[in-house]
């Protein structure tokens, strides 16, 4: 058996230890019930694993080549990546300027999936204190600079 180990959010923690059993059970609990799948399951859960799968699969491929263009990015990642730079001007828009796992958290990946999603368009969070808080931040000066962005990746 190899060992591994992974971080795991708050959230997920408090769930795992709600089931009173220990991190490594359901976290093999869980990858059992992911790779094998009763025949049984419906289409429509496989499609959602299936694209799960090929998300994830996306995300690596495209932060593993570095000869592509900041811009160049694959079709699939430059709607995911809208959505979530629209979001962060939102926020930045209504005065607030979030932190990379604020973000992270409310479009579903973590920290660092969502930085590597975004690096090839050039966006990273600023490493700076707001309010005493040190972390990394979405701040206002990024705004025009994702606007610029928003409009190069264009309509979908």
């Amino acid at each position: 058996m190899k060992h591994t180990s992974i971080r795991l959010s708050d959230v997920h923690m408090e769930r795992i230890e709600a089931t009173g059993q220990s991190p490594t059970i359901v976290i093999k609990k869980a990858l059992d019930a992911y790779f094998n799948l009763p025949d049984e399951t419906t289409d429509q859960a496989r499609k959602l694993i299936d694209e799960h799968v090929n998300l994830y699969h996306r995300s690596q491929v495209a932060h593993t080549s570095r000869t592509e263009p900041k811009h160049d990015c694959e079709h699939d990642l430059r709607t995911d990546a809208k959505g979530i730079l629209a979001y962060i001007l939102s926020e930045l828009e209504e005065g607030r300027e979030p932190l990379l796992p604020d973000v992270a958290g409310r479009v579903g990946l973590s920290p660092q999936s969502l930085a590597k999603s975004l690096s090839p368009l050039g966006v990273r969070a600023q490493e700076t204190k707001r309010a005493g808080k040190p972390g990394r931040y979405f701040t206002k000066s990024m705004m025009g600079d994702l606007e610029k962005i928003l409009k190069k990746i264009g309509p979908d």
